[in-house]
């Protein structure tokens, strides 16, 4: 286990490039633009890189988590200024250390949430990202207290229209603050009874 993990924002240098090719070669997702806001992080232990994470602008509108912000009185209008998108998570395939995951995703919202108010001017309230069900169980999340609220409905928006094109896919958030984490248990615990 590292003793040390830190987080090098990627952003406009030679470490963004790094970042870029580290994705594209080793997230199932690859590399693409992100649309909106973005920090990109390469994470570091003990001096040697072990993957990459960036947090990025969320998708404007989302029923699912519409309800969870009517539910927490957040306003849905803003949800794009109050919450940052986990939108990659990578750690090298030769990084093999127990419990790493989830101790560099707790660690990461935190970080970016810090640099997100400093580097936009906004500060988040929650984080969310996506886990496609076919192929996570979103084990890491859980370990770092992210909370599951449910199932998207699988549409995407190209251009103007929505189009069913996609596998639905678990939605998982983090309060970015603890009366906000302890809400969203509260909120999650009557669900599921």
């Amino acid at each position: 286990m590292p003793r040390t993990i830190e987080f090098v924002l990627a952003k406009g240098d030679a470490n963004e490039l790094l970042w870029n090719a580290l994705v594209e070669k080793h997230h199932y997702l690859g590399y693409g633009t992100h649309v909106g806001r973005c920090l990109k992080y390469l994470i570091e232990g003990d001096g040697q890189i072990l993957g990459a994470i960036s947090y990025s602008s969320p998708a404007w509108n989302l029923a699912l988590r519409n309800d969870l912000m009517e539910r927490l009185e957040l306003s849905k209008a803003r949800a794009r200024d109050i919450i940052i998108y986990n939108s990659r998570f990578l750690l090298l395939p030769k990084v093999r250390v127990p419990h790493l995951a989830s101790r560099v995703l707790a660690a990461s919202v935190k970080q970016a949430a810090v640099d997100w108010s400093c580097y936009y001017a906004i500060t988040p309230v929650l984080a969310e990202t996506f886990v496609e069900p076919t192929r996570f169980n979103g084990t890491t999340y859980r370990a770092a207290n992210w909370i599951e609220v449910g199932l998207t409905t699988g549409y995407a928006k190209l251009g103007s229209s929505h189009h069913n094109s996609q596998e639905p896919k678990a939605l998982f958030v983090y309060g970015l603050s603890r009366r906000l984490r302890r809400q969203m248990s509260e909120i999650a615990s009557s669900l599921a009874q």
